[in-house]
């Protein structure tokens, strides 16, 4: 439930341009019905959209294609069948490593944007010129149920496999009412960390949204996280107990500061847990959000026991 960067409008038109030509073969192969929806009077403005098209202006085009299509008596299951063979997804993408490998690294996110849990690197070659692994693509909307989504740009997420085949699999996310990784900018929520009885760390998500509530009901990241608690925010909470707030500082000050002269906090706390600090880097590193919170939680947490230690004294 983490968001990604739009491509630049240049990669925009080179995907489309990998796609175009073909399409409109396969396409002017279908019933002249069809043709008179997706392409009137042999225009392709509506492939081109159907293509690259951000979401804002995709969902509300797909709905008046297949509207139209219904009007046409052209969204039969035999219709809907015959417009999925022509998009070809997975002739043309997931099978043609060429092209798949290339949308991933162009995508460029390190981490799965449902869920910041899991890399996604793309390693197109090696030594031995094999492609070697890349992300999933999601189609956001379903490619089944919507066929003429089947090769838009912003309905494929690159994601980790568990999230897409495991978890979402053949649930639906549906436009308005769930998260979209290519609209908005970043998370509603935080993680809190709580001890759970029997000495167990647990992690909740606060403050999500109602579109993260419904999109958290499908991909169940709360559920995720909460085994995280007895890993990493263990790991973190006893790194705080054993290291007091000012020889933490003083390590910053005087060992990683003092002696380059250039680490910044953002560094150090990369450094140190192994996550970005930033916002807009969030899926660069696997945790990064669970971590930044946590981390703030505890610096909050440790702040009140040192309050509290001193009025007792007093």
């Amino acid at each position: 439930m983490w968001y990604l960067n739009r491509l630049t409008s240049t990669n925009e038109v080179i995907y489309r341009d990998k796609f175009l030509v073909d399409l409109k073969k396969r396409l002017a192969k279908l019933d002249d019905k069809i043709l008179d929806v997706l392409m009137p009077g042999g225009k392709d403005d509506k492939i081109k959209a159907l293509l690259i098209a951000q979401p804002e202006t995709l969902y509300p085009l797909n709905d008046d294609l297949e509207q139209d299509l219904v009007k046409n008596g052209q969204w039969t299951n035999e219709a809907k069948d015959a417009i999925f063979s022509a998009f070809n997804y997975d002739g043309v993408i997931s099978r043609n490593s060429e092209i798949s490998y290339w949308l991933a690294g162009i995508i460029g996110r390190n981490t799965c944007p449902y869920c910041n849990r899991l890399y996604t690197i793309t390693i197109a070659e090696t030594s031995t010129k094999a492609h070697v692994v890349r992300p999933d693509f999601d189609h956001w909307l379903d490619k089944a149920k919507h066929p003429l989504l089947s090769l838009s740009l912003y309905n494929l997420i690159p994601t980790c496999q568990c999230c897409n085949r495991s978890i979402k699999n053949q649930q639906h996310f549906m436009n308005g009412e769930h998260v979209h990784p290519y609209v908005g900018t970043e998370p509603s929520f935080h993680f809190e960390y709580v001890l759970e009885p029997g000495n167990h760390w647990s992690v909740r998500m606060i403050g999500m949204s109602s579109k993260e509530k419904a999109t958290d009901e499908i991909l169940h990241v709360e559920d995720a996280y909460r085994t995280h608690g007895d890993l990493e925010v263990r790991d973190m909470v006893e790194f705080f107990r054993c290291n007091t707030p000012e020889y933490l500082a003083d390590l910053y000050e005087k060992v990683l500061h003092g002696n380059s002269g250039q680490i910044s906090q953002e560094e150090a706390f990369r450094l140190f847990m192994g996550a970005e600090w930033d916002s807009e880097n969030y899926l660069d590193r696997p945790l990064s959000q669970l971590k930044k919170d946590v981390f703030s939680q505890l610096v909050k947490d440790v702040a009140c026991i040192k309050v509290h230690d001193e009025n007792d004294n007093v």
